[in-house]
Formats: structure tokens, C-alpha cells, sequence
């Protein structure tokens, strides 16, 4: 099973906690329209997943061979596949 990027999951924890603080308004008797509560845990969890950067580990697990020889192909990008580790088999 393969772990959860760090900015997926932030965003859906937000959403999740923006949809609790939401529900108890409602119980503590602030109401609020159904859109509304539906809305607001939508853009915060995107807002927050937004802001969040991705983690190291996130972008190596997406880096590919056509990434690494798109960069070299850029004389302005430090990057030699030659020279970088390669995995081991």
C-alpha cells in the first residue's frame, strides 16, 4: 500500500475538522445553511492542501526516468543522469 502524499493528506484532515467545527455550530445553535456547511470544509481542505508543500519523500516517490531526462535536456538545471545514483536492483 502506498502512503499518502503529505499535502493530500492535510487537505483532507482540514476539510474533516472544518466539517466537525461546522456541525457543532450547528448543535451550539449558530446555524448555518446546508451550502454553506458543505462549502466551507470543501475550501478549506483545498486551501490547506494548497498552501501545504509536498515533502521530500513525496516528490522522490514521483520522480521518474522522463523527469530526470526532461531536466537534463535544461542547460539551465545542475542535473546529469550520468553522474546521479542509481537504484539498486
Amino acid at each position: 500500500m502506498e502512503a499518502i502524499d503529505r499535502k493530500v493528506y492535510s487537505g483532507g484532515l482540514a476539510g474533516l475538522v472544518t466539517w466537525g467545527i461546522t456541525a457543532t455550530l450547528g448543535r451550539a445553535g449558530i446555524q448555518l445553511p446546508p451550502e454553506i456547511q458543505g462549502v466551507i470544509p470543501v475550501l478549506v481542505g483545498f486551501g490547506i492542501s494548497w498552501v501545504v508543500p509536498p515533502a521530500a519523500q513525496d516528490i522522490i516517490s514521483h520522480m521518474t526516468d522522463a523527469l530526470v531526462a526532461a531536466a537534463a535536456a535544461d542547460p539551465k538545471i545542475p542535473v546529469d543522469p550520468t553522474t546521479a545514483p542509481q537504484p539498486k536492483a
